[in-house]
């Protein structure tokens, strides 16, 4: 999985940080994939846009992999 989310070129400023296992706040067992932004490059409407594409191009391809977990993708400031 991680190999196929790696495959997703992230926008500029924008890096995969980790991937992890849990369950979310209703039990359900999830998979989550976080990425770390750089505040450098601000938040306007066209990058919000591209995160949005990030976001939606990863749960495609958590999907596609039939875990039967439930996909969030993070978005955390870098430090």
């Amino acid at each position: 999985m991680a190999a196929a989310i790696a495959r997703i070129a992230p926008p500029k400023g924008v890096r995969l940080r980790r991937i992890y296992f849990d369950t979310d706040h209703s039990g359900d067992p999830s998979v989550y994939i976080v990425y770390a932004v750089s505040k450098s490059l601000g938040l306007g409407p066209a990058r919000i846009r591209s995160l949005g594409i990030l976001q939606s191009q990863v749960t495609e391809v958590v999907d596609a992999l039939h875990l039967d977990r439930l996909s969030y993708v993070r978005f955390e400031d870098v430090k």
